[in-house]
């Protein structure tokens, strides 16, 4: 009995260990919050929207989340897209293969549950990205391809 025990708390130890090493759902988005005149919007609560679509700026959403934040003395406010409310789809589920994605960001500075579009832009690879498309594939291997080490 005492066994059993112990094989189960270090089984739930290893799958509480596994499940932290996950990589994060989501990713930085950093800006600075202006008014119509250009002027810093600064110590406010803001709400932010951000809606991906596929294909084009203008493609079927497949995602889209509001969140809220307070920008600091200079404007400035950080989130993390994938971790808002979401309304359309869940983040996770998004197919990444099955690009080019493109963000939609709105911004609600007088809290009135309103967006202003302020910009669509595409999603690029970041250097991390890039360099894990290529690395651990020796020259003249596929992807895929299972080595056999020789002794």
């Amino acid at each position: 009995m005492r066994t059993n025990r112990l094989l189960l708390f270090i089984g739930l130890g290893l799958f509480t260990a596994s499940s932290f090493a996950q990589a994060p759902q989501g990713f930085s988005y950093q800006a600075v919050a202006r008014d119509m005149f250009g002027n810093a919007v600064t110590g406010q609560s803001i709400g932010v929207q951000f809606v991906l679509h596929q294909g084009n700026a203008l493609g079927a959403v497949v995602y889209a989340e509001t969140h809220s934040s307070t920008t600091n003395s200079n404007g400035l406010f950080a989130l993390t897209v994938g971790e808002g409310s979401n309304s359309t789809g869940t983040f996770s589920s998004i197919d990444w293969s099955d690009g080019p994605y493109f963000m939609e960001v709105g911004m609600d500075v007088s809290s009135s549950g309103s967006y202003s579009n302020i910009g669509t832009q595409q999603l690029m690879s970041v250097p991390y990205a890039l360099y894990a498309g290529k690395s651990n594939v020796p020259d003249g291997t596929e992807v895929g391809q299972i080595l056999a080490l020789e002794r």
